[in-house]
């Protein structure tokens, strides 16, 4: 997924993206709000809230309108949405704090602020999310095609034994009982039977004779179910080894200045701002060289997140630090209500630059080997399509001399004997044969079912069978 279409794409207007930038906008509106050494007023949680119910109305109800017909929207478009919901934030912003507290609007000031912040992040938020999604889809489509090609080597290296077991389970089930029935009857009435009952019968045996082809012809028909997949887990989606961890590390840091040095030069002094921009520097100092140190060296055993996770808490402590004792600016207090929001974007801006720089890299393996995986199972199928139907001509050819063909001996004499020109007295003989071919018959259905030994190991061996030594993983 390329940039333009990752940002022209749902995901640049949905409400997950919206709700996920609430937590930050709200302290980023406490900052706004905010006069050094005293407590935040009462009323900043209901113009943050509001504030950000009137961007989701623009972005997300604006963005469903503009969408309708059609996949994508233009990234101009996009921009357009998000910048006026800055512009409007700001206004917002500005009307209750003058309604409510009395304050200057400072509506330059908070239009810088949300328009720099707007471009620093929603770009890297809608990207990281629609790549993580992205992700989270094709995996899934994976893990689906991999079972149904390890259901299909299975299924091909015991198609005999499984086809077998099928035909017999079955004739047993449907056949032989009928069969049974059919002599049980004709023996009764073997004296006495007439055109009528000779009609009725040859139906019956007809019935069979069309039974035993439809079991033949359902051997092998075993569909792949599709059963229910898990989504990946958040831990599988970011499992990749961390790549351009210097450049990643730019990007979080720049990205942190852009949120924090517009309501930093608004509310302090030189030095709180000199001790951001030293603690920023440090932050992303660490998160870059933690990364690339693991990406080299890795930890035998350790999971891909692992380096992600150890250089944002190490990045995150190394400016927490820097705030609070580095000295630069005496008064802790400032560092105190500058460390929340600080400390929030370092560890979110890294996994989001991690998941847009990285996930989206290995997102281009992940669709390769989607692509190679489809079809491989297309040929399986084929191939296993192939030998099924020739288990089931070999079957057909067993079964049409011993059994249909005794079948259809036995609906011929009955026909014959339900005819115009059909004597009474023959009524016995033609019995007799009928009889005879049926128990013949039956003998060699018996015969072909009386066999234990193929079927019971076919069935134990069916749970047993190990996988191909030729099937594929799944690569992360």
């Amino acid at each position: 997924m390329g940039v333009r279409e990752a940002l022209s794409s749902r995901w640049a207007t949905h409400p997950v993206v919206w709700l996920m930038m609430l937590p930050a906008s709200t302290l980023l509106v406490m900052l706004q709000e905010l006069e050094p050494g005293t407590p935040a007023p009462r009323w900043v949680l209901l113009s943050a809230l509001a504030q950000h119910l009137v961007e989701g109305i623009l972005v997300v109800g604006g963005g469903a309108l503009l969408r309708r017909g059609r996949r994508l929207l233009p990234v101009g478009l996009v921009a357009g949405l998000w910048f006026t919901a800055a512009v409007t934030r700001s206004i917002v912003g500005a009307a209750i704090a003058v309604a409510l507290d009395g304050r200057e609007p400072e509506l330059i000031f908070r239009l810088l602020s949300w328009s720099v912040t707007s471009a620093a992040w929603v770009p890297v938020t809608v990207y990281a999310v629609a790549v993580l999604m992205q992700r989270r889809r094709t995996l899934g489509e994976l893990d689906g095609i991999e079972q149904q090609i390890s259901v299909l080597r299975e299924r091909e290296l015991r198609t005999s034994e499984t086809t077998r077991a099928y035909l017999l389970s079955s004739l047993r089930e449907t056949v032989v009982p009928v069969l049974d029935d059919l002599q049980s009857t004709l023996a009764s009435t073997r004296h006495s039977m007439s055109s009528a009952t000779a009609a009725e019968m040859s139906l019956r045996i007809s019935q069979v004779h069309d039974r035993v082809l439809t079991v033949v012809d359902e051997v092998g028909r075993f569909p792949l179910a599709a059963t229910a997949q898990r989504p990946p887990r958040l831990g599988r989606l970011l499992d990749v080894p961390p790549d351009r961890p210097w450049s990643t590390a730019l990007l979080v840091g720049l990205s942190t200045l852009a949120l924090l040095l517009p309501p930093a030069v608004m509310a302090y002094t030189l030095p709180t701002i000199l001790e951001l921009l030293v603690a920023t520097g440090l932050a992303a100092l660490a998160l870059g060289a933690v990364a690339a140190t693991l990406a080299r060296w890795p930890i035998p055993g350790a999971p891909a997140p692992l380096a992600t996770f150890a250089a944002g808490v190490i990045a995150v402590a190394t400016a927490l630090v820097v705030m609070l004792s580095g000295g630069i600016d005496p008064v802790t207090e400032n560092g105190l209500q500058l460390d929340p929001l600080l400390a929030m974007s370092l560890a979110v801006g890294n996994v989001l630059y991690r998941a847009a720089l990285t996930v989206a890299g290995a997102n281009e393996a992940a669709e390769s080997l989607h692509s190679y995986r489809t079809k491989e199972l297309d040929a399986l199928q084929q191939r296993y399509e192939l030998v099924v139907a020739q288990e089931r001509a070999r079957l057909a050819e067993i079964m049409h001399g011993p059994v249909q063909g005794r079948l259809a001996a036995c609906v011929m004499a009955l026909n014959f004997h339900a005819g115009p020109d059909a004597e009474p007295t023959a009524a016995a003989a033609i019995t007799e044969r009928v009889l005879d071919h049926l128990a013949a018959a039956s003998r060699d259905l018996g015969m072909l079912i009386a066999r234990p030994s193929a079927v019971t190991s076919a069935t134990r061996s069916f749970a047993q069978v190990p996988m191909h030594p030729d099937a594929p993983t799944l690569a992360p």
